[in-house]
């Protein structure tokens, strides 16, 4: 694969899927230097490293010059020690040590809405201790009711 379409300017401006192919050591190149780009390093060096990279792809014997040929070959170069001084060091950020460990199984809650409504009522008798007295099978239909009731009036407002 030795021509790759890609998005090309037209002279007015606007922009269009190229109807032409594009060689493939231009779409090389535009990978590299694209790559290049995000490494913090001087806008002369980023060129020159990709006129490098685009020489040693062209003195490559191989038939097809391909963008992961340069980019191996980018990287060839990146290992080198003086590619490496280019690049300004970056501190690493300081983490504190990560506990891991498992996660304790829980029971899901099937009914949150059930067990919310428990809590509240239950709340409620702690606060009050008016209805310490009546079991839960008294407090449902009373709450219901009062919910009943609500929505009655609601409809009524509106």
């Amino acid at each position: 694969m030795d021509q790759h379409n890609v998005q090309s300017r037209r002279p007015d401006g606007g922009c269009e899927a190229a109807s032409y192919p594009v060689p493939a050591t231009e779409a090389a190149g535009r990978r590299v230097l694209a790559y290049l780009r995000l490494l913090p390093m001087a806008e002369e060096r980023r060129l020159e490293l990709t006129l490098e990279v685009l020489r040693g792809l062209a003195a490559n014997p191989a038939d097809e010059q391909t963008p992961a040929q340069a980019m191996s070959l980018l990287r060839e170069r990146l290992r080198k020690p003086e590619a490496r001084d280019a690049l300004p060091t970056v501190p690493a950020p300081v983490c504190l040590p990560l506990m891991r460990g498992h996660m304790v199984p829980e029971e899901m809650d099937r009914r949150p809405w059930l067990s919310q409504a428990t809590r509240l009522a239950q709340g409620y008798n702690r606060l009050t201790g008016r209805l310490s007295v009546l079991k839960p099978r008294v407090i449902w239909p009373m709450l219901f009711a009062v919910l009943v009731l609500i929505h009655l009036l609601a409809r009524k407002l509106s």
